[in-house]
C-alpha cells in the first residue's frame, strides 16, 4: 500500500492515519484502533515521526519492501495481501529492537519502521510476519480460537524460518534467552498445563510476552525450541510449515524428554 500519501498529510498526526485504518481492521472505535496499534510500535507524531518518514522515504523503504513481498509471494504460492508501511516509535521496549516490528492478520500486514533498518533486517520481519499470514490462511479455526500451543509454535515457525533463510543473526533476541536445561524447567512450571489456553484468555497474553510475573517473552522463546526441537528430527519444507498441526511439535518434545 503506497502509505506515503498518507504519511505526507499526516505523518505528525497517528490518529487521522488510523482513521484510514478503521476499514481495514473492519473497526469503527478510532480511540481503540488508536491504542492497539500504538501498543504494536507505531509511531507517536511529532516532528521526530515526519523527520523518520522523510528517511524512509529517501531509503526507497516502500520500494524494498516491495521487492522482498514479491520474492517471497512467488516462492511460497503465498497470499496476496496489502502491506501497510508506517515509522516505528521511539524507544520500543520490544526485546526485537527497535528497527522494525511487525503485525499479521489473515488480509494484511503492518510493519512499523526505523528509517536505519537494514535491508536484511526488513527481509527478516517480512518473512516471519508473512509465515503468520499464510499459516493463518491455512488453518481450519478462526485466529480468535488459536491456543496457546497455536500461538507457541506459530511464532516458533516463524522465526525459525528466518533462521533458515537468513541465518541466527538476523533471528529475534527472544529465541536464545533461555538455555535448554530452563526451557525444559520453564515448560514444567509455566507451560504444560497450559496449553489450551485460548488467544481472548489474559493468562495467554502473559505467557506469551511475559506479564505478570512471567519470564520475558517466555511463549516466543519456547516456541522457537519446540520447532527447533522438531527440526532437528524431521526436515519439513516452508510451504509445508504453513499447515502442519501444533500438536506435532509438542509431541514431539515431550517423546524426546521421555527418553533416559
Amino acid at each position: 500500500m503506497d502509505t506515503k500519501e498518507w504519511l505526507e498529510k499526516h505523518a505528525d498526526n497517528p490518529i487521522e492515519i488510523t482513521k484510514l485504518l478503521l476499514d481495514a481492521f473492519q473497526e469503527d472505535d478510532v480511540e481503540k484502533l488508536h491504542q492497539y496499534l500504538q501498543n504494536q510500535g507505531m509511531f507517536r507524531g511529532g516532528k521526530k515521526s515526519e523527520e523518520d518518514f522523510r528517511k524512509m522515504v529517501d531509503r526507497s523503504l516502500w520500494a524494498e519492501a516491495e521487492k522482498i513481498f514479491q520474492n517471497y509471494k512467488i516462492q511460497w504460492s503465498g497470499v496476496d495481501i496489502p502491506i501497510y508501511l508506517f515509522p516505528i516509535k521511539s524507544a520500543s521496549l520490544f526485546i526485537r529492537g527497535e528497527r522494525k516490528l511487525g503485525i499479521a492478520f489473515k488480509d494484511k500486514m503492518i510493519l512499523f519502521l526505523s528509517p536505519n533498518v537494514e535491508v536484511k533486517e526488513l527481509e527478516a520481519i517480512m518473512i516471519h510476519e508473512y509465515h503468520h499470514v499464510n499459516r493463518l490462511n491455512k488453518m481450519t479455526k478462526p485466529a480468535k480460537e488459536m491456543s496457546l500451543l497455536d500461538s507457541l509454535i506459530m511464532e516458533g515457525l516463524a522465526e525459525y524460518t528466518v533462521n533458515q533463510i537468513l541465518g541466527e543473526r538476523y533471528t529475534a533476541k527472544w529465541t536464545s534467552i533461555y538455555q535448554e536445561s530452563e526451557v525444559n524447567k520453564l515448560w514444567e512450571k509455566h507451560i504444560k498445563e497450559n496449553l489450551t489456553i485460548q488467544k481472548h484468555e489474559k493468562l495467554h497474553e502473559a505467557i506469551m510476552y511475559g506479564k505478570n510475573g512471567y519470564p520475558a517473552l517466555l511463549g516466543y522463546c519456547i516456541g522457537y525450541y519446540l520447532v527447533k526441537e522438531y527440526y532437528s528430527i524431521h526436515h519439513y519444507s516452508t510451504k509445508m510449515s504453513f499447515s502442519v498441526t501444533s500438536d506435532i511439535f509438542r509431541n514431539t518434545y515431550e517423546k524426546k524428554r521421555e527418553k533416559p
